[in-house]
């Protein structure tokens, strides 16, 4: 693995551990400092550990400017998705999502992605500033990627995974970022 890539497998690890701090905070959930699960994405195909076959996973990304550029977000599985919305709406775990819960959702996107834009703007001496997120709903892992990505054999992705204990079990939440070449 190249300099290059350490550095930025190394930033995303920090992204993901103060977004998942900014979610824990909201929920009112603890977060788990084991290590993260770590993968670098660059050949187009996502790790057969990570994602079944079929699984639809939400996205929440917002592109990043500054010192570092490049899309960043949440990968919210079915499971995690219905809890947060659950816990943000007050409605406790739901299965159809109304217009307040796409709402509180891309609240928390903006809120976890600025958290992780301050960690890489404090780490680097520079601005990181996010964009307004954008919501990818309900789609196949793989599409959902690439839909903000672009092509996954062109660009590296760095996913990283962390979990949060609450009083419903633990959650596994997944951090992503693009970086721009």
């Amino acid at each position: 693995m190249s300099s290059e890539r350490d550095k930025c497998a190394e930033l995303t690890s920090i992204c993901a551990g103060n977004a998942a701090t900014a979610i824990a905070q909201m929920l009112g959930t603890t977060l788990h400092m084991a290590p993260p699960r770590c993968w670098e994405l660059g050949d187009g195909r996502l790790p057969a550990d990570l994602f079944g076959s079929d699984e639809r996973v939400t996205t929440i990304f917002a592109d990043l400017e500054g010192a570092a550029a490049g899309p960043a977000g949440l990968i919210l599985r079915r499971p995690v998705l219905e809890h947060v919305i659950g816990q943000l709406t007050g409605c406790g775990d739901v299965t159809s999502f109304d217009e307040r819960a796409l709402s509180a959702l891309c609240e928390l996107g903006n809120i976890a992605v600025s958290a992780a834009a301050n960690a890489l703007s404090e780490m680097l001496g520079s601005a990181v500033l996010p964009s307004v997120p954008r919501l990818g709903f309900e789609k196949p892992a793989i599409d959902a990627i690439a839909e903000i990505c672009g092509e996954l054999d062109q660009r590296r992705v760095y996913l990283v995974e962390t979990e949060l204990q609450g009083e419903h079990g633990e959650m596994h939440v997944l951090f992503a970022w693009v970086p721009d070449a």
